[in-house]
Order: structure tokens, then sequence, then C-alpha cells
């Protein structure tokens, strides 16, 4: 799956240092069973040590259905451990109005509805059934070639199904006050998805940019 500027995998997409290690997993779509997988949470485990060793102040999931996984390899390192872009989602629903809802545009909208990573990653039962809306884009074309690690896809077509679950998303629910893109092949295209809904949209990239700002403090300049 190539991985352009925007995606967590690109790190032209920051302008600081990343490390990356790749897991050892034996079945990468294991990352969405709703119930851990032995194999793949050893290889999550042995990958953060890994990148423990090398000094790294935090350590993150590329894939917001790492949220499946959070408890159980938070439990096994000594890094803080931020699995998931869904991450964000107690602290979107605290911040909304009442009356407002947050939207999450997922690449599987059945299986994050039904599993439970959004919990893991802190949102509650309630909030989850009465403050969020989520929509899938695993019909769309081009995402479901995407997703299918071809090794090839079309940005132009991908962006213009990311647009497309949107509408789909929004149509659900005239209440929506912000977005979360949960997939990190989502976060490329944010611009494009604010500039069609002109609200706030978070995503992994934001994530990655508030873990950061937390973890290499710099002293303020400027005059009084």
């Amino acid at each position: 799956l190539p991985m352009i500027p925007g995606n967590m995998g690109n790190a032209t997409t920051f302008d600081f240092p990343m490390v990356y290690r790749e897991m050892n997993a034996e079945n990468v779509l294991d990352v969405m069973a709703t119930t851990p997988v032995k194999q793949f949470t050893d290889a999550c485990v042995e990958a953060a040590k890994w990148l423990e060793l090398q000094g790294v102040s935090a350590i993150m999931g590329n894939c917001g259905f790492f949220g499946h996984y959070q408890k159980v390899v938070q439990e096994r390192i000594d890094t803080p451990f931020f699995s998931s872009s869904l991450m964000m989602l107690p602290m979107m629903v605290r911040s909304m109005p009442r009356n407002k809802k947050v939207g999450v545009i997922t690449a599987n909208g059945p299986l994050l509805s039904s599993g439970p990573a959004m919990e893991n990653c802190g949102l509650s039962t309630a909030d989850k059934s009465n403050r969020v809306v989520v929509e899938g884009c695993e019909n769309d074309i081009e995402f479901a070639r995407a997703m299918a690690v071809q090794g090839a896809y079309n940005p132009v077509k991908f962006e213009q199904d990311v647009l497309a679950g949107i509408t789909r998303l929004l149509a659900k629910d005239p209440d929506i006050g912000s977005i979360l893109l949960e997939c990190t092949e989502l976060s490329p295209h944010a611009h494009a998805v604010q500039r069609l809904v002109n609200m706030p949209v978070w995503d992994y990239t934001s994530l990655t940019n508030w873990i950061h700002s937390g973890c290499a403090r710099r002293p303020f300049t400027g005059h009084v």
C-alpha cells in the first residue's frame, strides 16, 4: 500500500523525527479482530519493546483499529501508547454542545460500530450510542481497492470516495458538528474534507502532532 504524504507511514508527513518498526504479524487484518489475537498482540508488543530500546518518547499504531489492542498492549510496555486515532473521540465528544455529535468516517463501518475499539480508547457506551455517528467507506470502489493492498491506487479517485463517505455521514444526522477520520489513509484528504464540511476535522496526524508537542517542549519566544 503506497503511503502518500499525510499518511502516518510517510515520514515526510511530519517536521520532527519518527522511528518506525514493522510488526511481525502473520495476518495484518487481525488488527480488526474484535477480540485481540495472541500472535498479533505479541507482535505488537515485540515491536513496541524494540522502539522502547531506541529511546522513543511515545508509541503509536498505524491504524485506527489498533484500538482493539490498546489495553492488552499497554499492560505489557513501559512507554505511553497511543494506539488509535479513536483516542481523540472522548475529548471531541466532551467539547461539543449537548445537541451536537461527532461524525466518524472509517475504513469499515460495521466492524467499528460492533467492535470494542472506541470503548477501549475511553469512549463510554452511552456516548458511543448517542453522541457518535459512524460511516464506512468499505464499499467504495477505490477505497476498497486501496485496502486490498494491491501495491497501487489512485489518490484522486480515493479522495472522491472519501468525500462521498462524508456526504453519506452528514446525511445520517444533521447534528454532526465535528469530524474524526479514523483510518490513517484518510489523513491526506483532511483538507478536502474540511473544505466540504466547514467544521473541525481531526485525524491521526492531529493526534501525532499533539503527542509530539508534549514529548518535546520548547521555550517560547516573542515580545511583551
